[in-house]
């Protein structure tokens, strides 16, 4: 009986996973932006280094 159970629960486990969650966006409130930094900022520069992270920020004193 237990491996009935485990045979049902990993068989519900492994239908539920699927490869394209990362790109379903459900909240039509958050958009799905991108941007390119462009000439502004060179992240190999060790002030920039930051950026080529996710969720870092840095702040810019310029009026760009």
């Amino acid at each position: 009986m237990n491996r009935i159970l485990y045979l049902i629960l990993l068989a519900l486990i492994t239908v539920s996973c699927s490869k394209s969650d990362d790109n379903d966006n459900n909240n039509q409130y958050i958009p799905n932006v991108t941007f390119d930094t462009g000439n502004l900022v060179n992240t190999n520069l060790p002030q920039y280094s930051q950026l080529k992270y996710a969720n870092n920020h840095v702040v810019l004193n310029n009026n760009y």
